[in-house]
């Protein structure tokens, strides 16, 4: 892929508005280049580049929200302890919120994921023991290895009911 660069100069305020204005009705965003690469690529015949206003809505808007030094420094230490960025934590504070569903972090996912990897070594495990039991030969199975098991059960609980309980503390 090639790229082009252009600059379009003596712009007055006004027509630097309006061209923003147009970019937004018909790319649905306020980038002058989409709307430019868009209209040229029309012109050439190449519809199939078009980007669509409803495709540019569903892919996320900006908002600003200015907070105190303090709760933007509480902000950013949560999104940090949650592995997101600070949009992504805010982002997933309303979609919580809203759907009045739990909605996972970072961590969250990370924990589950974790979780499930301990889980599916639970399961080998308890085959391992099953099919030795089944075979009628004679087995070694210690209370060292079932207290393995256990354990690794417990982390697992321990690590599922911590998610479960940070989307209680955050759910309004």
């Amino acid at each position: 892929m090639k790229e082009a660069h252009f600059r379009i100069r003596d712009l007055t305020n006004d027509e630097y508005a309006s061209l923003k204005n147009l970019a937004i009705q018909l790319t649905g965003k306020p980038s002058i280049a989409a709307l430019a690469k868009q209209l040229i690529l029309e012109k050439l015949g190449k519809n199939d580049h078009k980007l669509s206003k409803e495709k540019a809505e569903n892919q996320g808007q900006r908002i600003e929200v200015r907070l105190q030094s303090p709760d933007l420094k509480e902000l950013k230490e949560r999104a940090r302890q949650s592995n997101m960025t600070a949009n992504r934590y805010l982002a997933m504070l309303f979609q919580a919120h809203t759907q009045k569903a739990p909605v996972l972090s970072t961590k969250e996912i990370e924990a589950l994921y974790q979780s499930n990897a301990q889980l599916l070594r639970i399961g080998r495990n308890l085959n391992q023991i099953a099919k030795a039991l089944n075979s009628g030969s004679q087995t070694a199975i210690s209370t060292h290895l079932l207290n393995n098991i256990k354990d690794e059960l417990d982390t697992h609980t321990e690590q599922v009911a911590d998610v479960i309980r940070a989307n209680w503390e955050r759910m309004p």
